[in-house]
């Protein structure tokens, strides 16, 4: 570049500063697809490849009355006071390349991508919203594609000439942006045509359940209502081409105090089922409605009467419709589960079921005592019924885990997770529970076996990778924790257990940007959950994990404390705040707060050793001492149980 246009572009950027109010920009972004080989393969011919690429990018964007905001490296940021001229110069440029000769006949490949938005002048550039999306349609481009976003498409389509033309390749969901984006992408002379999909998600409808209104105002009843619409949420979560928004946001609205449309967009969703039950000895009664957001109207509607021992087939009626609604082929469960093996016979039984399964996922000891109860009763009533079984495995592996190491508990557990596997071998949740309960023995290997085959037999069970992951994150197994976490969070993308968890990992393995990122994201959830549900003290607790981990030490500790007030004598709550104490370096804190969790029943000493949390303490003399009475604890575990 010669003096005269530096000078020039200064000038220019310098009388855009002078109004620092919101301008509408067109935005560029560009950069060279695999950059780090290509220099690697090139190596002392790389400097004149980027040398060739910038000289291009300069006069094409001088040409076409642009400005060069910025470039680092081998990217780009450009804008442009005209939408028309901005995409001129991405077709351009991408045809100049294409003609290039580069040394030992290298492809160079770009990417750009562009949006029309409002951003601010600054001292150092641009900021705005407008400004991190062009980035990221930027990173959903392939090497030579030109991708633009709806507005700059919808402003500059009409005014397209030369051979220029758009084609709509669909909603996409970019990283950060709650709302997905449409995206074009640019065809002309010279340009490729044939890309694979946008290097990002397809954006996916999704859809919120609400619990069902209980009609009869019977507390009893009300439990089944919120049961049954928690069946359909994970029917709904098992089809491809679905989101489901999780259980814990949607139950905070079932008092209905807002409007559906309302309830649906704090949701974020696309679509809300809500309706009212009436449960009436072995008849029902529901309505139910689909209601679309963006429309703002019903798109489906039923109601039905029938017999309780139908409520299955219901079930899968309301699913299927609602996959249909959204255009989305629907499929019932992997064929190789028999439905029937793994649903109960007695519908009383599966009322008993549904409490216990609300009750357990509450995360507390006097909760989990409960669903065990709950469980039995099930069981008890449907000596057949695979799940409920399942269900006690988990309640049993829970209390060995965060209650008392006995081997009563670890003993129990083993014995109901083999009958849930006998009774039904396709059931995916009763070989999912059979994995946790393997691993309280140290049977890792077997463990895994048993979660492999949960996921063999359903995909898109959640459970399954995020146990699986608990149980390779407490067995030193990081590296594959940390893929587990994020297959899990691949399942259920609105879960922010498994985006922070996974950072841990990713900060273990040395990747610190990535675990920054991955932070960043499961906070922004965390703090989504806290506005629909300010005193759920998982998310307080992980937050304030995540945040400690980012150094924001107040935050994290005011989150963490709100936690304590609410549960101070939680076992896993407090083993969480050891670990975040170790954090923000509190360190007696933290050995107090450890030694609290071991008083209040958590036994594990796999995650005292392996946790990379609790690295600060582990020299200190009290964090020795612990260790030695965990020792002792599973020593007396291993204690044979009179009578039993």
């Amino acid at each position: 570049m010669s003096f005269f246009q530096t000078v020039r572009w200064k000038l220019l950027f310098l009388y855009e500063m002078k109004d620092n109010r919101q301008q509408i920009i067109t935005f560029i972004f560009t950069d060279i697809q695999g950059s780090t080989q290509l220099a690697r393969s090139l190596d002392q011919d790389y400097p004149q490849v980027l040398a060739t690429y910038r000289e291009v990018i300069r006069k094409v964007v001088a040409r076409n009355f642009g400005l060069i905001i910025d470039s680092a490296g081998d990217g780009f940021f450009i804008t442009f006071k005209d939408v028309l001229q901005g995409v001129r110069a991405a077709g351009e440029i991408q045809a100049k390349l294409a003609r290039s000769q580069f040394p030992k006949e290298a492809e160079v490949l770009v990417r750009i991508g562009i949006h029309t938005g409002f951003a601010v002048a600054t001292e150092s550039g641009y900021t705005g919203l407008a400004v991190h999306k062009t980035s990221r349609i930027c990173d959903a481009a392939h090497g030579g594609q030109v991708l633009l976003s709806y507005d700059a498409a919808r402003t500059v389509e009409a005014e397209l000439t030369n051979g220029y033309q758009l084609e709509n390749l669909g909603r996409y969901q970019l990283k950060g942006f709650d709302t997905p984006e449409e995206l074009f992408q640019l065809k002309g002379p010279e340009l490729k045509t044939l890309f694979p999909a946008p290097r990002v998600l397809a954006a996916l409808p999704v859809i919120a359940v609400l619990p069902f209104l209980n009609q009869a105002r019977d507390q009893e009843d009300q439990y089944f209502c919120e049961g049954l619409s928690t069946d359909i949420i994970h029917s709904l979560s098992r089809v491809p081409g679905l989101r489901v928004v999780a259980r814990s946001a949607s139950c905070v609205f079932r008092s209905r105090d807002e409007e559906i449309v309302a309830i649906g967009r704090k949701l974020k969703a696309n679509g809300v089922l809500h309706g009212v039950m009436l449960k009436s000895r072995d008849k029902l009664e529901l309505t139910v409605e689909l209601t679309d957001v963006d429309l703002g109207q019903a798109i489906w509607s039923s109601h039905f009467k029938t017999n309780l021992q139908d409520i299955f087939s219901v079930q899968d009626e309301i699913t299927k419709n609602i996959a249909n609604a959204y255009g989305v082929e629907y499929n019932p469960v992997n064929p190789v589960v028999k439905i029937d093996r793994v649903r109960p016979q007695n519908i009383e039984a599966y009322d008993f079921y549904l409490k216990g399964r609300r009750f357990y996922y509450q995360f507390s000891k006097q909760s989990v005592l409960f669903a065990l109860e709950m469980f039995q009763q099930a069981m008890q009533i449907d000596p057949d019924f695979a799940l409920a079984y399942a269900g006690a495995a988990d309640c049993y592996s829970y209390l060995y885990m965060y209650d008392h190491s006995s081997e009563e508990n670890r003993r129990a557990a083993e014995q109901v997770s083999i009958k849930a596997i006998e009774l039904c071998p396709a059931s995916a949740e009763a070989h999912a529970s059979r994995g946790v309960v393997l691993s309280l023995s140290g049977r890792f290997s077997e463990a895994e076996t048993s979660f492999e085959k949960a996921i063999s037999l359903d995909p898109q069970l959640f459970e399954a990778y995020f146990q699986y992951a608990r149980v390779e994150f407490a067995s030193g197994n990081i590296e594959k924790a940390a893929g587990l976490f994020r297959d899990a969070n691949r399942i259920r993308p609105e879960d922010y257990q498994s985006l922070l968890l996974a950072a841990q990992c990713f900060e273990s393995m040395g990747l610190s940007s990535r675990a920054r990122e991955v932070r960043e994201e499961g906070i922004a959830m965390v703090e989504q959950q806290l506005k629909l549900n300010p005193g759920d003290t998982r998310a307080l607790y992980l937050g304030a994990n995540g945040l400690a981990a980012l150094g924001e030490k107040e935050k994290a500790l005011i989150w963490l404390h709100r936690a304590l007030t609410l549960e101070p004598d939680d076992a896993m709550l407090l083993y969480n705040a050891g670990c975040i104490y170790a954090l923000v370096g509190m360190i007696d804190e933290s050995l107090e707060s450890l030694e609290r969790s071991i008083q209040a029943g958590l036994n594990q000493k796999s995650w005292f050793v392996n946790d990379p949390d609790i690295a600060p303490v582990r020299h200190c003399t009290r964090f020795k001492t612990l260790l030695q009475k965990l020792d002792g604890a599973e020593r007396l575990a291993r204690k044979p149980v009179i009578g039993s």
